[in-house]
């Protein structure tokens, strides 16, 4: 890392003594991006297993509340800040953003742990938390992740979102049982997702059996083919070690640190490095341009104007790239359009399966007694459908970016950063309240009609029959029973009639209401597919709109060279000879740096 921002810094100074203050811009942001490289690593794993208290201890420090009657409910981000600091990001009252807020470190158990209403705009989406702590400075951020629902909740499955930008998961179990079913499950996903993957068994502090437990989930973890480190750690005795240094080797602690600091955190700055490498070879490649068009021509002055000309050709070439009839403009103004049709097609199909299943789900029971269920279980579906729909955005903006870069045949290894790390805050999308269901009226009115046709309708009846046959006492007497009997049996019928009516509005009414909330969901999706779809192409057009332009200039610059060496004496080309092989052997020097961290490499060129 320090080799390669020296060779940014000594890039820089020969951009800049060569006023080509646009290739000193190009490095100056790939040193910024290169300091600020995230690297988030995310803790989950099932409610309860002490993912809060295992951060707290790694970071010896009191950053998650924890509590036995406490549970994660918003994701929490803790990284290297100069003093500490909590920063909240909520949805704007229009929806249409998220909006940045800095509250009180002392709220941070109020702003991490409470229940709050999903209707409700004003709550938490994410909470960072900034910390002064010298395991954070590398540029770890460490993601404690929402334990509510468990695995197999709408949480979970928006976890394993998140962890296709993570650059590490910490997938945390504890020693009271063996790997679940769906522990190994999530396990599968989370590593097809996310390669640096750790198993870390917590509490076994707690229970004397920890052992046995480790060794039956290597077996499992080796009989789902899954080759993961597995650590077992003590939070307690990492806690305590911060007064005796002594209990840090029995917390088991030093391995995770281990794993943290080399797999995750080394390996991830030198893939930042090997970028930020293509990027100093591609400046020191159009800097050299100059210099070796200004050689020819001191070498062989009568070929100085076959040097023009061939550089002539160059940036004629570099224009046409420029222009916004070029072929990488057409491939991506097709591709992004073709990716909005894709996308949000496969949306919709997924979306129609969750309607037709969340309507057999209503028809097999009474919204009444079930509508709680069936939100959780909506919930879940839509976050799977979120996930899946994402995953083919990602993975086709990045195939596209590809096909743009082909173009410009810039060197492998030279990845662009796109802005899609992001996903949909779909749970801010409200589903009716069962109260909604009912049908007008209330109970009260069927049962009085109920209660009219089953009493009056017989006694009637019965009265007139009475009377037909003499009007007695004994007859009055038998017709009342058999009225009493008969209007038990209307009254029934009348009522059950009445709750199946019911029931079936109620159904009726849970459909429509489910049909809304999805094509809601449907709406926030497509509309932030949009809007991620409409930053990556900026962030691409602008991106390699820039390398043309700088390859272009590179051209001029060098053709301007060679002219001003027609008009110069014997000892003036010497002098300037001089000059230019103190500066190749600097831009040699930088070139070679930027080589050993990102491999050999050929000098990025275009295709026209």
């Amino acid at each position: 890392m320090q080799e390669i921002i020296a060779a940014i810094d000594t890039g820089r100074e020969i951009a800049a003594s060569q006023g080509r203050s646009d290739l000193d811009q190009h490095l100056d942001e790939t040193k910024k991006r290169l300091a600020a490289e995230q690297i988030q690593v995310v803790f989950c794993g099932q409610f309860k297993v002490g993912k809060s208290t295992m951060i707290n201890a790694l970071l010896q420090r009191a950053v998650c509340p924890v509590d036995a009657d406490v549970v994660t409910a918003v994701p929490t981000v803790v990284r290297y800040a100069d003093k500490p600091k909590v920063t909240t990001y909520v949805r704007s009252e229009d929806g249409s953003r998220i909006e940045e807020r800095e509250r009180p470190v002392g709220e941070i158990d109020l702003l991490v742990t409470e229940e709050a209403d999903p209707s409700d705009p004003e709550r938490e989406r994410v909470v960072e938390v900034g910390l002064p702590h010298r395991m954070l400075r590398s540029g770890l951020a460490v993601v404690d992740t929402p334990g509510v629902g468990g695995l197999d909740s709408a949480h979970g499955f928006l976890t394993l979102g998140a962890l296709r930008h993570a650059k590490g998961v910490v997938f945390v179990t504890d020693a009271a049982q063996e790997l679940t079913g769906p522990e190994l499950s999530f396990l599968k996903t989370a590593v097809e997702r996310c390669p640096t993957t750790a198993v870390v068994v917590t509490k076994t502090d707690l229970y004397p059996h920890w052992r046995r437990i480790m060794e039956l989930d290597r077996q499992h973890l080796e009989k789902a083919g899954l080759d993961l480190p597995l650590f077992a750690v003590s939070s307690f005795l990492r806690l305590r070690a911060a007064r005796d240094p002594e209990l840090n080797a029995e917390s088991g602690f030093g391995e995770l640190v281990t794993f943290l600091a080399r797999d995750v955190v080394a390996k991830t700055r030198e893939q930042a490095a090997k970028t930020a490498a293509a990027e100093v070879d591609f400046v020191a490649s159009q800097l050299e341009q100059q210099s070796q068009a200004e050689r020819a021509v001191i070498a062989s002055p009568q070929s100085s104007e076959q040097v023009v000309q061939e550089l002539d050709r160059v940036q004629e070439q570099a224009k046409r790239l420029i222009h916004p009839t070029a072929t990488w403009q057409q491939t991506l103004s097709d591709g992004i359009q073709d990716l909005v049709a894709d996308v949000e097609h496969d949306l919709q199909a997924r979306l129609r399966t969750v309607i037709h299943d969340v309507e057999e789900v209503i028809d097999s029971g009474d919204p009444k007694d079930t509508w709680s269920d069936t939100e959780v279980w909506l919930r879940r579906q839509i976050a799977i459908v979120t996930v899946a729909n994402r995953d083919l955005l990602t993975e086709r903006v990045e195939q596209l970016a590809q096909d743009v870069a082909f173009h410009f045949e810039l060197p492998e290894g030279a990845k662009l950063v796109l802005p899609l790390a992001g996903h949909a805050h779909v749970d801010s999308v409200t589903l009716a309240p069962a109260s909604s269901l009912a049908m007008p009226g209330g109970k009260l009115a069927p049962l009085m009609v109920a209660a009219r046709s089953s009493f009056y309708l017989p006694m009637m009846l019965g009265t007139l029959a009475a009377n037909l046959m003499g009007g007695g006492l004994v007859i009055h007497l038998a017709m009342a029973g058999v009225s009493l009997v008969l209007g038990g049996g209307i009254g029934k019928k009348i009522i059950g009639d009445e709750q199946k009516r019911q029931r079936t509005y109620r159904q009726q009414q849970a459909k429509a209401a489910a049909r809304r909330f999805i094509d809601e969901v449907a709406f926030t999706l497509n509309k932030e597919t949009r809007d991620v779809l409409r930053t990556a192409q900026r962030h691409l057009r602008d991106d390699f709109q820039g390398r043309p332009a700088q390859l272009e200039r590179s051209a001029y610059e060098a053709i301007e060279a060679a002219r001003r060496l027609r008009g110069l004496d014997e000892t003036q080309l010497a002098a300037r000879e001089r000059e230019l092989t103190d500066r190749e052997g600097r831009l040699g020097s930088v070139r070679a740096a930027a080589r050993d961290v990102a491999g050999a490499r050929e000098p990025v060129g275009s295709r026209g």
